[in-house]
């Protein structure tokens, strides 16, 4: 009779959003908002983590046991690339702005968890803190 084994996967991990499908990695806001078909993707702090756009591999969908580190857009590699809580708000390469906004004076916002326009004039991105989204706004 054999015994019952149980390994435990404690290695770090950085986690990315990617579209399913393709697993494309997109900004981190689209998991955030657990938009349907995007799933955040983790990946070995010795791997490479991709830039934003670029195809992420070598990794996994299932949850790792121990939390997993944000990754800088520009990405590279992981250990180098992952953003440790302390840094979140200061990074300023972590801001989450989509970079497919039409008209760079609109930013798309929700407010009361509807989609909605800013004024124009008015800049937004996402800023991640403690682990929470902030939307910022300066006027211009």
């Amino acid at each position: 009779m054999g015994s019952d084994v149980m390994i435990a996967d404690l290695e770090e991990r950085v986690e990315v959003c990617v579209f399913e499908r393709t697993r494309v990695r997109v900004a981190d806001v689209r998991c955030d908002d657990e938009v349907r078909g995007y799933s955040w993707y983790y990946i070995r702090i010795d791997g490479y983590a991709p830039a934003v756009g670029k195809k992420a591999g070598d990794g996994s969908f299932r949850s790792p046991y121990t939390e997993a580190y944000r990754v800088r857009r520009k990405g590279g590699d992981a250990a180098r690339a992952a953003i440790h809580d302390d840094d979140l708000e200061e990074d300023e390469d972590f801001e989450d702005t989509e970079p497919d906004v039409e008209d760079e004076n609109t930013c798309t916002e929700t407010i009361d968890g509807v989609r909605a326009n800013t004024e124009h004039g008015t800049s937004c991105s996402t800023v991640h803190r403690n682990k929470r989204r902030q939307r910022r706004c300066t006027s211009f």
